[in-house]
C-alpha cells in the first residue's frame, strides 16, 4: 500500500433530512424492525471520522480557523456554523462539499406519480430510445418514435402510504394481505412518502452536479419555452424554464456554488435495489439507483451506466428493471442495423442511443432474497451473462482464514467485476463523457454487522470498502471521467455502517494512506462512539473531555455536529470540551436534573440519605428538616435543625424536586421501614432521646407564631441553634455548585412553612409485631424490601445498587441503549450475538 496525497477535488455529500419520516407506526416499539432511517447517523458518523482522518495527514486541508484558535475549542465552534446554504457548509472542510437538499414538493406524491425517471423505472419499458428531456431538447418529444409511461404500483404506493394509519386501526397493518408482500419487511407512514421522494431528489440532485462538474450543459434551445421538467420545478428558473442542474452565478466565469466534484456520496434510506417493477420488497419501495441511471439518461443523455453492488444481498430488484432495459435497447440496435432510420436527437444534437446498464454484484449466495432456496431466485443471483445485449455479472461471497488470506485468495475473485465493466464499455461503444459509475454501497457485509443479519457469516473485513472503493474510482477516473454516484444500501448495525463508511469514504478520495486500516480497529470503533454519544433529546452531546488529546476524536465531533443540522434550518455550533452552553431560561437541563446525589434510589443502609429539606428564612439563614424514621409508627417524623448560613452553598435533597410542596395525606397507607425497629434504634440511641421526647419537644413551636420568623432571623446572625434536642447524627457536607447553576427555590412568604408528617397511631396488629419483632430489630442494620405503594415517589430500581451503577445510570440519559424505540442508535459488538430475533427475513 503506498502513501499519497488524496486527491484535490471534494467529494459531494448529499444528506437528506426528510429520510427520517419514515416511521413504523403500527405501535410504539420499533426495535425488532431491521431498517431505521435514524441508522443514517451512524453513517454521517463514519464520514465525519474519515473526513477527520484525512485532515490529520496533510495539515493544509484544515479549516484557518482550525489553525489560528486550536487552542480555544469553543471559540473554533463559535466560528463554525452551517446555514442552509451549500457554500457555508462546504466551509467546513476542503474535503468534502455538503450539498444542502432541494425544497419538497408542495404536494407529497407529485414526484413518485409525475417524475419521468421514476415512472420509467417501475413501468413495463417501452419501445427505445426514450426522449432527451434535457436542456436543449425538443419540445414536440411526444410525436417521436418514445414516449415516457405511467407506473400504476407507484400510485398505489402513495395511496397505502396515505391510507396507513386508516388501515392499521382497521386491520392493524397499513401493507396490503392480497400481494404476497411480507409485513414484517415492510412499513408506512404518513411521512413516508415524503422520506422516499426525498431520496428521489437527493439521487437525482448528486447526477446533476457530477455531470454538470464534468460535461458544461448546452445552450438552452429558443424553441424549449414550453419543457417540461424531468424533475419539478424546485431549484432555478431561467426565462421559464427549470432546471434541475446546480444553479449557477450569471456571468461569463459561471461556477457551481461550491467547489466542483466529480464523486458524490448519498446518505438516504430506505434503500432500494430490492424494488422491482411493481412491488416493494426487502425494506425497499422504489429502486433509487435505478431512477438515478434513468435521471441521467433522460436528463444529461448519460446512455452508459455501471452499477456495482456489493450489499451483503444480491440486488434482485435492480438486476430484474436493468435486464429488460437492456433487451429493448438490443432490440433498437438491431432495427437500426438491418435500415431503421434514427431521427430522435440527444445533447447536443447528436443521434440518440437507447440505454445500456451493466450490473455485477457481489453478495451471500445464502441470504434474502435466496435463503428460502428459490430456485428462480437463485438463478438470478448467480448468472454471469455478457451476450445478446445483457451484461450481469454475479459473485458469491466466500468464507476466509484472515485478512491476508481474505486478499491472497478473495479479493482478486470479487474484482473480476470491474473486468466485467471493461468489456461491458468495450462492446457498447461507451463514451467516458456519457457514461457513469453508480455504486449500490450496502455495509452489512461488514464483520462489524449483526448475527442476526451476518446468520450465515458471509463477511468482509472493513479494509475491504476502502480497498474495493479505491479500486472502483481508478476504473471511473480512467474510463468514465471519474464521474461516480455512491447510494447507500443495507446495513444494520451501527457499528458496521459507521466503520463501513469510513473505509469508503477514504476509498473515493483516490489511493489509501498508510496504515489507515488502524483507523477503524475495534478500539478506535468504540473511542468514536464514546466521544460522539447523543442525548436522549437526539442532539450531540459535549465531546468529552477524556479525548481531549486527541485531536481527530475532536474533529470528529464538530464535524458529526455539522452534518446533523443539514437542511434543517438549524445553526449548529456542537458543545464543546470546555465551554457547554446553558439555557438562558431559569428551567433545569436534563443532566442537571440528573446529578448522582437525585438519583431517585430505593432505600437501603448503603445508599439512603437523611433527607434535608431547606426552608429558607427573611435573613438569609435556612432551617433543614431532617427526616427520622420510626418503626412502631411507619412514617417519618420531621425534625428541624438550625444550621448558620454558608455562602455560595445549597443542600439538596434527592429528587428534591419531585417532592416538592407534597404533604401528608393519612388517607394513604404509608411503607414501613425495610427492617422493622432498625430506624427507631438510631433514634433511641443518639444522646437517648425517642421518638415521644422528639414530638413533645416541637409541642413548643407553634407554626403561626411570628416569632419564629424572628427567633430564625436571630439565630442567622449568632450563629446559635434552635433550643430542641438535636440528633448528632453526621450531615453530608454543603455542595457547591459554583459551576453549574440551580433554579432558585420558590419564594418564601413571611412566616417559614415546616411541614411535619404526623404518622398515624399503630393498630393493634403493628402493635403485636412490634412486640415480636423488638428484640430482633435492635441487631438489624440493613433494611427489608418496602412494600409497592399505589402511587410511589420514586421510580422502582433493582434492590442492590453500587456506586458505579448510579452513575451508569446517570450516563444513561446522553446515550442510548440496545433495542430502543425511534431515535435511538444500536451498536452492535463485533461478532457478538445480536439481540434482534435472529429468525427474521433478512434483506437489504
Amino acid at each position: 500500500m503506498t502513501t499519497t496525497t488524496t486527491t484535490s477535488s471534494p467529494i459531494g455529500l448529499f444528506i437528506q433530512p426528510a429520510c427520517l419520516q419514515h416511521k413504523y407506526i403500527r405501535h410504539p416499539n420499533s426495535s425488532h424492525i431491521f431498517e431505521r432511517p435514524e441508522r443514517l447517523r451512524a453513517v454521517l458518523l463514519g464520514v465525519a471520522a474519515a473526513i477527520a482522518r484525512l485532515e490529520g495527514i496533510d495539515s493544509a486541508t484544515q479549516p484557518t480557523t482550525a489553525q489560528s484558535n486550536t487552542d480555544d475549542l469553543s471559540g473554533l465552534l463559535s466560528s463554525l456554523s452551517i446555514g442552509s446554504s451549500s457554500s457555508s457548509a462546504s466551509s467546513i472542510t476542503s474535503l468534502l462539499n455538503i450539498i444542502s437538499p432541494p425544497p419538497q414538493p408542495s404536494i407529497p406524491g407529485s414526484i413518485l406519480q409525475h417524475h419521468p425517471a421514476v415512472q420509467l423505472a417501475h413501468s413495463p419499458v417501452p419501445e427505445s430510445p426514450f426522449p432527451y428531456l434535457g436542456q436543449g431538447a425538443s419540445s414536440s418529444f411526444s410525436s417521436s418514435s418514445g414516449s415516457i409511461p405511467s407506473s400504476p404500483y407507484l400510485k398505489d404506493l402513495v395511496k397505502w402510504a396515505s391510507e396507513a394509519v386508516e388501515k392499521i386501526k382497521e386491520t392493524g397493518c397499513e401493507i396490503p394481505p392480497d400481494l404476497g408482500l411480507n409485513a414484517g419487511d415492510l412499513y408506512l407512514g404518513p411521512g413516508s412518502i415524503v422520506a422516499i421522494e426525498g431520496a428521489i431528489q437527493t439521487v437525482c440532485q448528486a447526477v446533476d452536479h457530477v455531470v454538470s462538474s464534468r460535461t458544461p450543459p448546452s445552450t438552452p434551445s429558443s424553441t424549449s419555452s414550453n419543457y417540461t421538467p424531468s424533475t419539478p420545478p424546485t431549484q432555478i428558473n431561467i426565462g421559464n424554464r427549470y432546471f434541475t442542474t446546480p444553479p449557477r452565478d450569471q456571468g461569463s466565469n459561471s461556477k457551481l456554488s461550491g467547489p466542483p466534484f466529480s464523486k458524490a456520496f448519498c446518505a438516504i434510506r430506505p434503500p432500494g435495489h430490492h424494488c422491482g417493477e411493481d412491488l416493494p420488497s426487502g425494506f425497499c419501495y422504489v429502486n433509487n439507483v435505478v431512477i438515478g441511471a434513468m435521471h441521467a439518461y433522460l436528463q444529461h443523455d448519460i446512455d452508459r451506466a455501471i452499477i456495482i453492488d456489493f450489499d451483503l444481498h444480491h440486488g434482485n430488484g435492480t438486476q430484474a428493471l436493468v435486464m429488460p432495459l437492456n433487451a429493448a435497447a438490443h432490440a433498437e440496435d438491431l432495427q437500426v442495423k438491418a435500415g431503421k432510420p434514427q431521427t430522435m436527437t440527444g445533447r447536443d444534437g447528436r443521434k440518440r442511443r437507447g440505454w445500456k446498464g451493466f450490473y455485477g454484484s457481489v453478495h451471500d449466495i445464502y441470504s434474502y432474497p435466496c435463503e428460502d432456496g428459490d430456485v428462480e431466485l437463485i438463478k438470478d443471483a448467480s448468472i454471469s451473462l455478457a451476450a445478446h445485449g445483457q451484461y450481469i455479472e454475479n459473485i458469491h461471497l466466500q468464507p476466509y482464514e484472515d485478512e491476508a488470506d481474505f486478499y491472497a485468495r478473495i479479493y482478486p475473485l470479487y474484482l473480476a467485476l470491474l473486468n466485467k465493466a471493461k468489456v461491458y464499455m468495450e462492446e457498447t461503444g461507451a463514451e467516458p463523457s456519457r457514461t457513469m459509475v453508480f455504486i449500490s454501497a450496502g455495509f452489512d457485509a461488514c464483520e462489524h454487522e449483526h448475527q442476526g443479519m451476518q446468520r450465515h457469516d458471509r463477511r468482509v473485513p472493513t479494509s475491504f470498502y476502502s480497498r474495493y472503493t479505491k479500486d472502483i474510482v481508478v476504473f471511473a477516473d480512467e474510463y468514465t471521467e471519474g464521474k461516480v454516484v455512491s447510494v447507500l444500501e443495507g446495513g444494520y448495525s451501527d457499528r458496521a455502517l459507521t466503520s463501513a463508511a469510513m473505509g469508503h469514504i477514504v476509498g473515493m478520495k483516490g489511493d489509501l494512506p498508510d496504515k489507515c486500516d488502524e483507523w477503524w480497529t475495534e478500539q478506535e470503533l468504540i473511542n468514536i462512539e464514546k466521544a460522539t454519544k447523543k442525548r436522549r433529546t437526539g442532539r450531540l452531546a459535549p465531546f468529552p473531555s477524556e479525548f481531549s488529546s486527541q485531536s481527530h476524536l475532536q474533529r470528529t465531533h464538530i464535524l458529526l455536529g455539522h452534518f446533523e443540522c443539514v437542511g434543517t434550518g438549524v445553526e449548529s455550533v456542537p458543545p464543546s470540551v470546555t465551554s457547554t452552553p446553558q439555557p438562558s431560561t431559569a428551567r433545569m437541563t436534563l443532566r442537571d436534573r440528573r446529578k448522582p446525589e437525585d438519583i431517585a434510589l430505593p432505600p437501603s443502609a448503603d445508599n439512603t440519605p437523611i433527607a434535608r429539606k431547606i426552608i429558607k428564612a427573611r435573613g438569609g439563614g435556612s432551617v433543614v428538616a431532617t427526616p427520622t424514621r420510626a418503626k412502631a409508627k411507619n412514617d417519618f417524623t420531621t425534625t428541624p435543625i438550625h444550621f448558620a448560613k454558608q455562602a455560595k452553598s445549597t443542600v439538596t435533597t434527592p429528587n428534591a424536586k419531585a417532592n416538592r410542596g407534597l404533604k401528608v395525606d393519612n388517607s394513604v397507607p404509608l411503607p414501613t421501614s425495610r427492617s422493622e425497629g432498625s430506624l427507631e434504634k438510631i433514634v433511641k440511641t443518639e444522646q437517648g432521646m425517642g421518638l415521644e421526647q422528639a414530638l413533645k419537644a416541637l409541642e413548643s413551636v407553634k407554626l403561626e407564631d411570628p416569632l419564629v420568623e424572628n427567633a430564625v432571623e436571630q439565630s442567622s446572625t449568632t450563629g446559635s441553634e434552635l433550643s430542641l434536642p438535636k440528633p448528632d447524627i453526621a450531615l453530608p457536607p454543603a455542595i457547591n455548585d459554583d459551576k453549574e447553576s440551580r433554579p432558585a427555590l420558590p419564594t418564601q412568604t413571611s412566616i417559614p412553612k415546616i411541614i411535619l408528617r404526623i404518622p398515624r397511631p399503630p393498630t393493634l396488629q403493628h402493635q403485636s409485631q412490634h412486640t415480636e419483632q423488638s428484640d430482633a430489630s435492635t441487631t438489624s442494620s440493613t433494611f427489608g424490601t418496602l412494600p409497592v405503594t399505589a402511587n410511589p415517589i420514586y421510580p422502582s430500581l433493582p434492590d442492590a445498587v453500587k456506586e458505579e451503577d448510579r452513575l451508569a445510570y446517570r450516563e444513561g440519559s446522553t446515550s442510548t441503549s440496545e433495542g430502543g424505540t425511534e431515535g435511538e442508535y444500536n451498536t452492535a459488538p463485533s461478532g457478538g450475538e445480536s439481540p434482534l430475533p435472529g429468525d427474521e427475513d433478512a434483506s437489504t
